[in-house]
């Protein structure tokens, strides 16, 4: 902190907190076909902390209705420190696991969770954990990843989570399973299990499980050789022949589950003479099995024969189309093309186009999406499209299969060369599938799959009639028969967990275009309580807290909810009230500091405060005038031929376009920018900064396996990249920030950043849009967004963003971002020359106040503290302790908890020159390889048509003050 300064609220040195890491792996059933993935161990690891948060207790409970089972882990973690922690438990599920549910102990009773839009949970999490109270928060990150954080996990103390997952029960040679791993638990002395339901028998690695019976169903008791068995449990219950109707009456509506059966025989399917090879070879494809694609390559080319190759390899961007032959099936020079092909880079799945040639694509990847245009293209009719996976649980697999299945093919996964066998069935044949739904007395019917798992096609779907019917097309060996299933009730046995089966068979649906269906899903999530890509489940610890972040609670208090919500909205449209008038009197007296003259000289006794008249107020057609203005008014004729950097221009509004006076250009100040040159110092800088140009990338491959964690390393990279004019490489490069953690908004800040300071706005939009899915609660994203879309010409979009800045309350930490918004929104309009909307936007905010000099600085980490510093040349400095100067300096308000900005502006600069300098005062944890990556924007004539600007974006660690980024030097 800067000497004298107060910690604020927010400030991390009020409590000790370290992240505590868990990887529990919930394995999925095994298929027909047999699993894809081994469940992996877990990880139980606490950094930072003196001694480890340890696993104490586990219970697991199986509850089975027909074929729906619901499995519930209830974990105890016991911390042995004498510091509080945050607890993250991220794990990975399978394709046909849903999380449906989790709880946490809050002073000795368990609270369930309720469901909250994904943006809107991550930001009440935070708000309140620097509350120090009890909040506990699940969320789905990328892929099929899900991630639990728990505050606090008390020093010395224990906290209790409970999960619960639904899935449909695999059907494998003639009995359904269910696989429990317990390799997350081999370290406890035992775990109690019980089965409700329907009577288990067990068995796996571990052998037979004698269980007790009570009343409440089976239980045993896993002891330690039990636990320690690599392949888990396996619970088995008898299966019956036909199809098999549930219904479930759930919330006043009736759902029903179908399984049919549909054996089948694959049959050799036409292959196609003209291929499009889609080839993931960002920096996630390392983690794939390379030998094994290229084993089922192999025989598919072999079956092939003779093809014309399309290759399109995806990064952070897709490479143009390569031409291969094949020939008899040997595919030996693309093969040979792959191998060279070097995994780096993000992955900008939807980023190809579409070859009319092509009937087949072959998509080999991992599925992850993470940069630039993320909606695979549509293809055309008699098109298909299948997805190869060997990535296992690290792969989007929900995703992959939604995709193919929609695009007329299905997703082949393999791990292991056992697997190639069917493997190549499935991408060879056509094997039975569904190809049609037709339904009366029924909706929203979904199956779970077009092709059948272990045997079966399942669905689901809503009942609205007695006597409805099912009339499904089906396909096996090529032809293609109808099926009439009845859905009489008088057919169908009571089930339980149905409601959740539909809601996770349409959720997988939607992911096919996850950006498309994104209400669809938060809506979904929603209904029925799943953590969806939309939606996460939240507790919080007090009928308060649900009040005052608008959050419905649990059924019991909804009544409570409602009553005290009634009253505080009253409270908010009152806070909005305030706020704008608050901003607006902050706003004039800016515009008076504009108006002040500072021309007689730089010291405080030489300073006379002669104020010019301001303009008119800004006139609406067809609204009653806007009052006029204190100060005395300038004619409106006063601003013909006037000069940019004098005038306090005003905004005239006809309808609610903006039509911005004609204001003639003066000379402006002559000002130029020099920005400090920045080169790292670190011994990988060095040593590809001395190489010759054409070894830069090869030593940064030699380099990466020794620096993938470090995101300096991968900046460091791209700005020697694009010293030595490899811009490609240098963007590709960079991209590597998306891949290396799971929606950490702070890499993305920094990637955005970057790409705006390498001019490569197109590719920062979707940077920064994703930064606002994951933290809409910050108004920095939101501006960050709005200066990227004017960067690449959307001004009426950035104005949009910028609004929100200006216009909504936020939280008391990022107090003075709206004025600064505020001016660059007023900016933008007055150059757009009236093209630009500005809705509801208060009249009295509409004024461009031109500057001959600005300085913004903006930093990723937050509860942090940065000051910008500004050395004018007659030597007095302005900052967060000198606001304002003799000479007309002035410093916005004071970011001492993080992300800023803090701006520095003038109206007339005098002759000299002006150093630009960032102070490190925070003490917090660095978000980003042990620094904070800062960035500066420095302009001359600001708000005039003769802007001029230049970025820089350095780290800057701890112990450094008093860094000189830049220089403007006005002649």
């Amino acid at each position: 902190m800067a000497a004298g300064r107060a910690q604020t609220p927010g400030d991390p040195m009020r409590h000790s907190a370290f992240a505590l890491s868990c990887l529990l792996l919930l394995a999925a059933p095994a298929a027909a076909q047999a699993p894809i993935d081994r469940p992996l161990p877990p990880l139980l690891v606490s950094p930072g902390a003196e001694r480890p948060v340890q696993l104490h207790a586990a219970r697991i409970d199986v509850d089975v209705a027909g074929g729906q089972a619901q499995t519930t882990i209830e974990l105890v973690l016991r911390n042995p420190g004498n510091r509080a922690l945050e607890g993250q438990l991220a794990f990975p599920l399978q394709p046909g696991q849903e999380v449906s549910g989790f709880a946490l102990d809050i002073d000795g009773r368990m609270h369930d969770a309720v469901p909250v839009p994904k943006q809107r949970g991550r930001e009440v999490f935070e708000a309140i954990e620097r509350r120090d109270v009890d909040p506990a928060l699940l969320e789905r990150t990328e892929g099929n990843y899900f991630r639990l954080r728990v505050f606090p996990v008390p020093a010395g103390g224990e906290r209790r989570v409970r999960l619960q997952l639904v899935e449909t029960l695999a059907r494998v040679a003639g009995e359904r399973r269910l696989s429990l791993p317990l390799d997350f638990a081999a370290g406890l002395a035992a775990v109690p299990l019980r089965v409700q339901g329907e009577p288990a028998k067990a068995g796996g690695e571990m052998g037979a499980l004698a269980f007790d019976e009570t009343s409440a169903g089976q239980s045993a008791l896993l002891g330690p050789r039990q636990l320690k068995a690599a392949g888990g449990l396996v619970l088995r219950w008898p299966l019956a022949g036909g199809p098999q109707v549930q219904v479930q009456e759930h919330q006043g509506q009736r759902w029903f589950h179908v399984e049919v059966p549909l054996p089948g025989v694959a049959a050799p399917r036409p292959l196609p003479d003209h291929v499009g090879l889609l080839w993931d070879a960002s920096g996630s494809a390392g983690e794939r099995d390379q030998a094994l694609e290229f084993a089922l390559l192999d025989r598919y080319f072999a079956a092939v024969g003779d093809a014309d190759v399309g290759l399109q390899v995806l990064r952070d961007r897709a490479g143009p189309v390569r031409r291969f032959r094949v020939r008899g099936g040997d595919w030996s020079a693309l093969k040979a093309a792959l191998r060279a092909e070097v995994a780096d880079g993000a992955t900008a799945l939807g980023a190809w186009t579409v070859q009319a040639n092509v009937q087949e694509y072959l998509l080999v990847g991992d599925g992850l999406a993470n940069y630039g245009d993320t909606a695979v293209p549509t293809l055309a009719a008699g098109q298909r499209l299948y997805a190869i996976s060997t990535a296992g649980a690290r792969a989007d697999s929900v995703r992959l299969r939604a995709l193919a299945e929609a695009r007329g093919g299905r997703l082949v996964e393999l791990a292991a060369p056992a697997d190639l066998a069917r493997a190549e069935a499935e991408l060879l044949r056509d094997g039975p599938r569904l190809r049609s739904i037709d339904a009366t007395g029924a909706r929203d019917v979904v199956a779970a799959s077009v092709f059948p798992r272990g045997g079966v096609i399942s669905l689901a779907g809503q009942l609205v009639a007695g006597g409805g019917e099912l009339v499904l097309g089906l396909e096996e060996g090529g032809r293609v028969r109808e099926l009439r299933l009845p859905l009489g009730e008088a057919r169908a046995r009571p089930g339980r967990f149905l409601a959740q089966a539909w809601a996770g068979y349409r959720l997988r649906e939607l992911q096919a275009e996850p950006e498309r269906n994104r209400t669809h899903i938060r809506q979904l999530g929603q209904e029925f309580g799943l953590a969806t890509p939309e939606t996460s489940l939240i507790v919080l610890e007090t009928l308060d807290d649900y009040v005052l972040y608008d959050i419905p609670p649990p059924q019991a208090l909804h009544e409570a909810f409602l009553a005290r919500r009634r009253d505080l909205a009253a409270e908010e449209r009152d806070a909005a009230r305030v706020h704008l008038e608050e901003l607006v009197a902050a706003f004039e007296e800016k515009q008076a500091w504009w108006r002040t003259d500072f021309s007689a000289g730089s010291s405080a006794r030489a300073r006379r405060n002669r104020s010019l008249p301001e303009p008119a107020a800004p006139r609406i057609a067809g609204e009653v005038p806007v009052p006029a203005p204190l100060e005395p008014t300038m004619p409106s004729s006063a601003f013909v031929g006037g000069d940019d950097s004098d005038v306090l221009e005003t905004i005239e509004v006809t309808g609610s376009l903006l039509n911005m006076e004609d204001v003639a250009d003066g000379e402006g100040s002559g000002a130029v920018i020099v920005l400090q040159p920045w080169a790292p110092d670190s011994d990988v800088a060095r040593r590809l900064r001395a190489a010759p140009a054409d070894q830069v990338y090869a030593l940064y491959l030699d380099e990466r396996p020794a620096n993938a964690g470090s995101s300096a390393f991968f900046l460091d990279v791209a700005d020697i990249l694009l010293e030595r004019g490899q811009r490609g490489l240098a963007l590709r490069v960079l991209s590597n920030l998306a891949e290396m953690q799971l929606e950490n908004r702070a890499l993305l800040r920094v990637l955005g950043y970057r790409l705006m300071q390498a001019n490569a706005a197109e590719q920062a939009v979707p940077v920064f849009r994703r930064v606002l899915e994951i933290a809409g609660e910050e108004p920095q994203s939101y501006r960050d967004l709005g200066l990227a879309l004017d960067a690449v010409g959307r001004a009426q979009e950035a104005v949009d963003a910028l609004r929100v800045v200006v216009e909504r309350p936020w939280d008391g930490r990022f107090g003075g971002i709206a004025l600064i918004a505020l001016a660059e929104l007023n900016a933008i309009a007055r150059r757009e020359q009236g093209r630009i909307d500005l809705g509801q936007l208060d009249p009295r905010l509409r004024h461009n106040l031109p500057l001959a000099l600005r300085a913004v600085l903006s930093w990723d980490a937050d509860n942090t503290d940065m000051d910008l510093w500004v050395t004018q040349p007659d030597g007095e400095r302005c900052g967060y302790s000198n606001t304002r100067t003799a000479a007309g300096g002035r410093i916005s308000e004071d970011f001492t908890g993080g992300y800023g900005p803090e701006e520095y502006s003038i109206r007339r600069a005098a002759p000299g020159k002006y150093r630009v300098e960032v102070d490190y005062f925070g003490d917090s944890q660095a978000l980003v390889s042990g620094a904070v990556t800062v960035q500066v924007w420095l302009s001359a004539d600001f708000g005039t048509s003769r802007q001029r600007d230049q970025r820089l974006t350095v780290r800057l660690a701890p112990d450094e003050d008093n860094l000189l980024v830049g220089e403007f030097e006005v002649r």
